[in-house]
Formats: structure tokens, sequence, C-alpha cells
């Protein structure tokens, strides 16, 4: 009797570990849960890769900020913080859908949501006011208050 007690224990004990290493392993077959992200950034460049100009010359700035997180969101605004030896002539605005439209004062309120990997952007069109041998600039920054983009052209 004391036999049979002992090997429907050690039976019972072999189960039990069974079940244990089935579960454990199964819990670490489950992938892990990656967290919601909202990340934007912002680069940008000149139209036509102008690096330098004369005064009254025209230049287009393209400041593209793009959904870097994990999870769709509504971009931050774009906004034009400062612009050096130049005048505005032109900023338009193009959501993530492609679609143009007309800015908010010096600031681009796109309002559509923004999946993993699709941009917002800004163009601006300036006048060259400088004189040489200055430099032209335009500084455009989020509205998280975090992240600006400053791109420039040499007066000639």
């Amino acid at each position: 009797m004391r036999r049979l007690v002992l090997a429907v224990g050690a039976i019972g004990a072999i189960g039990v570990s069974a079940v244990l290493a089935s579960v454990v392993s199964a819990a670490a077959a489950q992938p892990s849960v990656v967290p919601a992200t909202v990340s934007f950034s912002l680069s940008g460049s000149v139209a036509g890769g102008v690096k330098s100009a004369q005064v009254n010359n025209q230049v287009t700035f393209v400041f593209k900020e793009k959904n870097t997180g994990t999870v769709s969101s509504r971009p931050p605004f774009l906004f034009l913080k400062s612009l050096t030896n130049a005048s505005q002539e032109n900023m338009s605005c193009v959501e993530s859908s492609g679609f143009l439209f007309g800015p908010d004062g010096s600031q681009c309120e796109p309002g559509t949501p923004a999946a993993r990997g699709q941009s917002a952007s800004m163009v601006l069109s300036v006048t060259i006011t400088g004189t040489q041998p200055e430099t032209m600039s335009a500084e455009v920054c989020l509205s998280n208050g975090t992240t600006c983009k400053t791109l420039s052209v040499a007066v000639v």
C-alpha cells in the first residue's frame, strides 16, 4: 500500500511539473506589448537644392513633419518662427493625404490624423532682401515647442 501511495504521489508530482512547464513556456511565447507613443520629427529642404542666390531672387523651402510614433495621431502645427534677410511671399500647407490648404497666419494646422510614417508639410516661398555676403534663413518649429529646423541660403 505504501508503494502504491508513493507511486501515485510521484506520478502526481510529475504531472504538476509538466503542467507548470507548459504554462511558463506559453507565457514566454506571448508577444510583448509595444506601448503607444506619439512622436513627430521635422526635416526640411530648399527646393531645387539651392545653396546660394542673389538679392530679389525667390527661394522656396519645404518643411516636413513625419509621424515617427507607433500610433496614428493629429500632427502638431508647423509655425514660422523666424525669417532673416527675406520677405515672405507665399505659404501653403499640405496634409498627410496630399490636400493643399492655406495657413492660419504664420502656421500650418494639419487637421487630418497622420498614420505612422505619414507626413504633413509647409511650403514657404520668400524673396531675398539681404545683401552680400549675408545669409538668408527660415526657421520653422513644431507646436510641441521642442522641435525646430533652420534652413539657410547664402546671399551672393
